[in-house]
């Protein structure tokens, strides 16, 4: 029974879970046929971050496990995604490597196979690359050769696309905007700069041409908002807001100058933002064309499990006739399900030890048990021996010495056969953890290598 209990709770804990997590979302509305065959169904994706020595301070083994069980729970997840969902086009939102701005160009490829080993090259799905503090750094952390690595190898981190019924999607890297090198500034933001200054000269242009579709922004750290905005009641962790706050090689928000520059040069009715690993939920109000217009922030969860928060999500974005539809979606809890494995784990120890020591009870193996019934029978054999003693004319110190070394013998001198071999129902309850452990642990082996 315990070994088909192992088998269904691994097949639950490493299969259904992540499958029945992505089947529970759906896209906002059923995609239908358009004439340009632009993307309908975005995947946005953020905060991988893959993890590596720069994470945490862990070495060996438990670095190890730590990269091995954050990479399998990311693989899994992006399988199942890009399987059920099928997006027309997939965008991660920036901070695609824990360290990929300390680490050297050897170091950097083998974190760039990791992450590919993660997020499948081969899929044909078009995928788009934002950047983010953990890949090029931010404000005076920005290092030009990091920076232009990560575009030689994901490509712009600007640029404007396209989306299904006249919609815009514009990606503005943000990161690159907080640059202070004077030497290396110019270089840093050309291609933000661009793109804001174009989307601010298409305004005018897609209201002569009659286009009304949405647009909008994604960015990696997210926007300005005044102190102590709510987050929403969707938010995972216990600070319900996203605060400023600055540090080596982090900013927790846009500046305030910045973010309503960026507002009123891409004027979007919708903005996705990355960085903080939690869902957050704000309005903007900006004014734009003498009017004022307000846009909804969302802050995509971590994809990752090793982020800081328990609960790592995504989101999926729908373009429709009438407008940009966002949809929030959670992925499993991986911690939990860990810990329904130590559970299980102790209630199948408990068992064999309580039906362990049940059966040694019945049997008179126990320690307590055995000497009870010795006491008893040496108890018996001293009232017959008196009895005798009685009986027998001048025989009754003989008696009594002969009864009390035999009870003495009893006690003391357990037979040597018994004192080396182990009661049967203890080889029996070792025997039946041992099968279950030969089925569980390959059985879990497999789980870890093809699921």
């Amino acid at each position: 029974m315990w070994r088909a209990t192992w088998i269904v709770m691994l097949l639950i804990g490493e299969w259904l879970v992540f499958r029945l997590s992505v089947a529970r979302c759906h896209w906002p509305s059923p995609s239908s046929p358009v004439d340009d065959q632009l993307p309908q169904r975005v995947l946005l994706i953020a905060d991988p971050q893959v993890t590596d020595a720069y994470s945490y301070d862990r070495t060996g083994a438990l670095l190890w496990a730590t990269e091995f069980y954050s990479d399998l729970y990311m693989r899994r997840s992006y399988h199942h995604l890009t399987n059920s969902k099928q997006p027309e086009q997939i965008v991660l939102l920036g901070d695609l490597m824990d360290g990929g701005r300390e680490w050297d160009e050897q170091g950097w490829r083998t974190q760039l196979k990791r992450f590919y080993r993660i997020f499948n090259k081969q899929i044909t799905i078009p995928t788009l690359y934002m950047s983010g503090n953990h890949d090029i750094g931010i404000r005076d952390g920005i290092k030009l050769d990091v920076f232009q690595r990560f575009q030689t190898q994901f490509g712009p981190t600007s640029s404007i696309h396209s989306l299904a019924y006249n919609h815009t999607m514009v990606i503005l890297d943000t990161v690159a905007l907080t640059s202070t090198n004077p030497e290396t500034k110019l270089s840093i933001q050309h291609d933000a700069l661009a793109v804001m200054n174009e989307m601010g000269r298409a305004t005018n242009s897609y209201v002569e041409n009659g286009k009304s579709g949405e647009r909008v922004l994604l960015t990696h750290v997210p926007l300005y908002r005044p102190e102590q905005t709510s987050c929403g009641p969707l938010r995972v962790q216990s600070r319900p807001y996203i605060y400023q706050g600055y540090g080596y090689q982090y900013q927790n928000l846009m500046e305030e100058d910045v973010s309503r520059i960026i507002l009123q040069h891409i004027q979007p009715d919708l903005i996705f933002s990355g960085d903080d690993h939690d869902f957050c939920e704000v309005t903007h109000a900006y004014h734009a064309a003498q009017q004022q217009r307000l846009a909804s922030e969302y802050t995509v969860p971590t994809f990752s499990m090793s982020q800081g928060v328990r609960q790592p999500g995504y989101m999926l974005l729908q373009a429709t006739e009438d407008k940009l539809v966002p949809q929030l979606c959670w992925l499993p809890d991986q911690l939990g399900i860990f810990i329904k494995y130590g559970l299980l784990a102790g209630l199948t120890l408990i068992t064999f030890f309580v039906r362990c020591l049940s059966q040694l009870s019945e049997s008179g193996s126990l320690p307590w048990s055995d000497r009870k019934k010795k006491m008893k029978r040496m108890k018996q054999e001293d009232e017959e021996n008196m009895m005798d003693s009685f009986v027998v004319v001048g025989g009754t110190d003989l008696a009594l010495s002969s009864t009390t070394s035999t009870a003495a013998t009893a006690l003391s001198s357990p037979s040597s056969s018994s004192a080396a071999k182990l009661p049967s129902p203890i080889k029996s309850c070792l025997h039946d953890i041992k099968d279950v452990v030969i089925v569980a642990l390959p059985f879990y082996i497999a789980c870890t290598l093809f699921l």
